[in-house]
């Protein structure tokens, strides 16, 4: 598996966190949802079907036992009004066939029979009143008995069935809605405390990570700040936090190689010491590039320095870093290293071809600078009366500059060392010439 694809940033962490939030509200959503829309059949069933049909099936019930008490009246009365009442019944009856057959559909087999016998009731009852209109009381009555009533009793058996199938379907059916309701309840209460204690346990987990990776950065901080550059951070986030601690790491192992560098560094010049100087140069050996090791050395600093003292010789030692610095920007690149190893000693390190150029130029300025730093007369008649080595009174010239300039392009170099001997064999060399000189080493590579 890949970095990429396990790397989960802090706005990746925040959008998950939310994705895990938002899905647990989804299932909340639906599943309260699907439990109403449960419940909402349930209750339009009851409604639209359970409560209309014990209505209906009452009002039937109602019409038929209506027809039963006329029919009897009739046999005994022999009023044909009752006979219009038992007809009008009788299409009331039928109404609520029809109104049972919108909710069950037409081909109910408990309707189907229903029709059947209620249409062989009318049938029979009218067989009833031919026989009373021709006088035959005795048949009318023997109609009723035995055709009749059974066919009443029968109806009134299967409308008793359909009312009392309805109403067990409607308590079934609340009984659901209840049980049903009280579940809906339960686990959408559930299912809501789930979602708020992820997104509670999610916020507190990217708040305490967070918290503690910015405290142990705070801590790093002060350590660094106190010049401690080896504090362990004990940040393992694989997130910003992590690429900031990482960057942390680097910053605090460049400021302890910056620190050591300005350290080693001359307080005069601000340039990099002995310990910069020798890790650049050996830097340059390891990588086997062509390079130039250009040894700079003022000729009679001492005794100007002697004879007009530490600030102005200071003030000297400024200028020519400064020079050196200036023609480098110059003429040279962003690679070339400047350095000062202490009183009037200066390197340069820069790539060979770029050699003749840059010692030239910084020759020039060199000498055109310097008789500034001396009294007019000292100018005038060309060198100051100081002190020598054995404390005798010498002329010295005003100062010149000599650069011994080493490479590795005719030779192997395998060390700093060797760089040393031959530049200081080098400057000894440019020294003996009374002028601003540069000296390169052209000797060639022995081989054996």
């Amino acid at each position: 598996m890949s970095f990429a694809f396990t790397r989960l940033t802090i706005g990746k962490k925040i959008v998950l966190g939310y994705v895990a939030s938002g899905l647990v509200t989804i299932i909340v959503g639906v599943y309260a949802i699907t439990s109403l829309g449960g419940l909402s059949k349930l209750n339009n069933s009851i409604v639209t079907k359970d409560f209309p049909t014990i209505e209906t099936v009452k009002r039937m019930e109602d019409s038929l036992l209506a027809q039963d008490l006329y029919e009897k009246r009739y046999l005994i009365i022999k009023d044909p009004g009752i006979q219009k009442i038992f007809t009008e019944r009788g299409e009331e009856f039928k109404r609520g066939v029809i109104r049972l057959q919108s909710l069950y559909g037409k081909e109910s087999a408990p309707l189907l029979e229903i029709i059947r016998l209620h249409s062989e009731y009318e049938a029979l009852f009218k067989e009833e009143v031919q026989f009373i209109e021709n006088k035959r009381e005795w048949s009318a009555s023997k109609i009723s008995e035995q055709k009749l009533k059974p066919r009443v009793d029968e109806l009134f058996r299967l409308l008793q069935y359909r009312g009392d199938e309805a109403r067990v379907a409607q308590e079934t059916k609340l009984q659901l809605a209840n049980s049903l309701g009280e579940k809906a309840f339960s686990i959408t209460l559930f299912l809501s405390l789930l979602s708020l204690i992820v997104g509670i346990m999610f916020a507190t987990f990217l708040t305490l990570n967070i918290s503690a990776s910015i405290n142990e950065l705070k801590e790093a901080t002060e350590f660094i700040g106190s010049g401690k550059f080896d504090h362990e951070l004990r940040i393992k986030a694989n997130d910003e936090v992590g690429d900031l601690a990482e960057s942390f790491k680097k910053m605090s192992q460049r400021l302890k190689i910056l620190e050591q560098t300005s350290l080693d560094a001359s307080p005069l010049t601000r340039l990099p010491g002995n310990l910069a100087i020798e890790k650049e140069l050996l830097s340059r050996i390891v990588s086997g590039e062509k390079f130039a090791f250009c040894y700079i050395d003022i000729d009679n600093f001492k005794a100007y320095n002697d004879k007009y003292g530490y600030a102005k010789g200071s003030i000297v030692l400024k200028e020519v870093g400064d020079i050196i610095k200036a023609v480098v920007k110059k003429l040279g690149s962003k690679e070339d290293f400047v350095g000062h190893i202490g009183g009037d000693d200066y390197v340069l390190i820069t790539v060979p071809q770029k050699v003749g150029p840059i010692c030239n130029e910084i020759i020039a300025r060199f000498d055109k600078t310097m008789p500034g730093f001396y009294d007019k007369e000292d100018v005038e008649k060309g060198y100051i009366v100081a002190l020598n080595r054995d404390n005798v009174k010498q002329n010295f010239p005003i100062m010149t500059v000599s650069i011994a300039v080493v490479t590795n392009e005719k030779r192997n170099i395998s060390g700093t060392m060797q760089v040393a001997e031959l530049a200081a064999e080098l400057k000894h060399y440019a020294k003996s010439i009374p002028k601003s000189i540069y000296v390169v080493d052209q000797r060639r590579q022995i081989l054996s």
